[in-house]
């Protein structure tokens, strides 16, 4: 009889203790399923957030690029001479400050030359501003016509134009001076002004070569002496500096 109850006894306990575990098991299976949606709700959510960033990083670089594009194109925009396509004073400067840099580096020789177009303010006076235009316009296009890939040609303002050429020595300077004079003679003048009129356009050059001192203004400044003088020796040519001559060694006693 004892021992009986005694069973019946483990029996209840150990159904209880089963009970238990099974309770304590789908609480933690059911912790489980509910940590495992959140990890998931929160892997969707990271998943969309990091979807989003990408997005916004691509419309980001994007406009980076635009933006870049755009200060690129108005850089270039700011070194052009909108009239004749040709590189303004801001641009040549550039280019002629590169020139020197190479000249001194390297040792690449290089010439620069001023343009100015003869009488070209009676030109302007006579047949107006937009045949003046067209007269600058023509006149690009010869100098660039007569130009090498390596030159710069560009243009200062009003009727004068300025030209880099590179690897020259004086002659060979003297001789690109007297091809930039003759490119004017390629130019159509009636059909340039729109009217009937005798002629040809003309220009004045003044031309030097690199000098080991040189810098920006002292070049402008000799091919603007130079220009000067083939301005009031006749119009219509070229002028360069006396060749420099080598300085005498000291004799001695």
């Amino acid at each position: 009889m004892f021992a009986r109850t005694t069973t019946r006894r483990s029996r209840r306990i150990n159904r209880s203790r089963s009970l238990a575990a099974s309770g304590a098991n789908t609480a933690r299976a059911s912790l489980l399923r509910d940590w495992i949606k959140r990890l998931e709700v929160a892997n969707r959510r990271a998943m969309e957030a990091n979807k989003r960033l990408v997005e916004d990083l691509d419309a980001t670089a994007t406009a980076f690029e635009g933006v870049c594009e755009e200060i690129a194109r108005h850089r270039r925009d700011s070194l052009v001479d909108p009239l004749t396509g040709l590189v303004n004073r801001l641009g040549f400067d550039t280019s002629l400050s590169m020139a020197l840099t190479e000249a001194r580096e390297n040792g690449r020789k290089f010439a620069l030359a001023i343009i100015d177009i003869d009488h070209f303010k009676d030109l302007n006076d006579s047949y107006g501003h937009q045949a003046g235009d067209n007269v600058l316009r023509f006149v690009a296009r010869a100098l660039l016509a007569n130009a090498r890939n390596a030159d710069v040609i560009g243009r200062f303002g009003g009727d004068e134009f300025v030209a880099i050429v590179r690897d020259v020595d004086e002659r060979q300077a003297e001789g690109a001076a007297e091809r930039l004079c003759k490119s004017m003679l390629e130019i159509d003048l009636q059909q340039c002004i729109g009217a009937d009129i005798l002629g040809n356009i003309t220009c004045s050059v003044g031309i030097t070569c690199f000098r080991e001192d040189d810098g920006v203004s002292s070049m402008l400044g000799r091919a603007d002496q130079c220009l000067y003088e083939a301005k009031h020796t006749g119009r219509n040519r070229w002028a360069s500096p006396a060749p420099m001559l080598p300085i005498p060694e000291a004799r001695s006693a």
